[in-house]
């Protein structure tokens, strides 16, 4: 399928525009989301026997799919602004939710939350576009976001399958199946982006996958101080982490939350010198990580705030080395221009 994408990209000139944030060499083309897509609706209707039985909801779960494909697809070529994006993420999350009935019930996680239907639907229409959101920012670099999603979909697939819940298990298998295929064209250097109709996919496949093993628990684990909370949070706290992280920072600074920068987790760990490749393994890692900790924390609160301390001195020691770096740059800059100076006053001096 890619020789055709790639021929399409060539054909009506499907690129990448470049700015103060895309700062990529050479054409690339953004319709990777259409290859995501395709690959995983064919390798969904392929796989799934259909003699096995489905949620009553699996239609309006295709279709919600479909629904935020379309829009981040045309928000590729249109550049939709924020409040439209978040419109349709309303309106499609709040469709799912009513047909679905993975309504989380904040009261129980958080019992300072008052018990009311109203408000958990609200929390949770919040949560899934948050999970939307995050795997949308978190796109800026090579291979990363490709990566995170492939980790999240594998290990929802062995949960799936090891709880013999072959619906959710064949779409955690094909969404797996089809970023690893994506990721030899989009790691470093990338032939090709996923573009936010590939990042708003993904995202939105994650956070029912979410809904669903937060909803139903699982088997798999002795689901103890809200285990299954915490395995979810640690599968995108990365992602998460680094929108509010930059969200509020831009607040903080009078701008406009959803306003484009270079602020993002992944342009912060280029600038100290890390290469694409690395970068990948840094943001993976530290995902990782924070996912280990969930089976060792004792509780849900004390695992967030651990996870959040540890984002906030990662973040720190990156400012810390790359204001190193940057200073160290500057004094050698200074040197290097007094040197010339030296040397043109020297020549001067020689010639006369």
């Amino acid at each position: 399928m890619m020789p055709i994408v790639f021929k399409i990209i060539d054909k009506f000139n499907i690129y990448d525009t470049q700015d103060e944030r895309k700062k990529h060499q050479g054409k690339i083309g953004f319709l990777g989301g259409l290859v995501i897509f395709t690959s995983f609706y064919l390798s969904y209707g392929i796989c799934f026997p259909s003699s096995l039985t489905r949620p009553y909801f699996s239609h309006n779960l295709i279709m919600s799919l479909f629904a935020i494909f379309i829009l981040g697809f045309a928000d590729d070529f249109l550049n939709y602004n924020s409040t439209k994006k978040f419109i349709v993420q309303f309106c499609v999350s709040s469709v799912f939710i009513i047909k679905s009935g993975l309504l989380l019930n904040f009261h129980e996680i958080l019992p300072f939350i008052p018990a009311s239907t109203l408000l958990n639907g609200i929390l949770t229409i919040v949560s899934i576009s948050l999970v939307i959101n995050s795997m949308n920012l978190i796109d800026g670099a090579d291979g990363v976001a490709t990566s995170l999603g492939i980790i999240a979909a594998l290990i929802f697939s062995i949960i799936f399958v090891y709880n013999k819940d072959f619906y959710f298990a064949t779409l955690a298998i094909s969404l797996t199946g089809s970023l690893i295929g994506f990721l030899y064209y989009n790691k470093p250097d990338a032939k090709i982006y996923m573009g936010d109709s590939g990042s708003t996919f993904i995202g939105m496949l994650l956070s029912i996958f979410i809904l669903h093993f937060i909803k139903n628990g699982s088997s798999l684990i002795n689901n103890t101080n809200h285990l299954n909370l915490k395995i979810s949070f640690g599968l995108i706290s990365l992602p998460l982490l680094d929108m509010i992280r930059v969200m509020l920072t831009r607040i903080f600074k009078g701008n406009n939350p959803f306003s484009g920068d270079r602020t993002h987790i992944h342009h912060k760990l280029q600038e100290i010198g890390l290469t694409k490749t690395y970068v990948i393994f840094f943001i993976v890692a530290i995902n990782l990580l924070n996912l280990s900790i969930a089976f060792n924390s004792q509780s849900l609160i004390n695992y967030l705030a651990f996870t959040f301390l540890l984002y906030g001195i990662m973040i720190i020691s990156i400012n810390i080395l790359r204001s190193t770096i940057m200073n160290e740059l500057n004094s050698y800059s200074i040197k290097r221009d007094k040197l010339q100076s030296e040397i043109s006053k020297n020549k001067e001096k020689l010639h006369n």
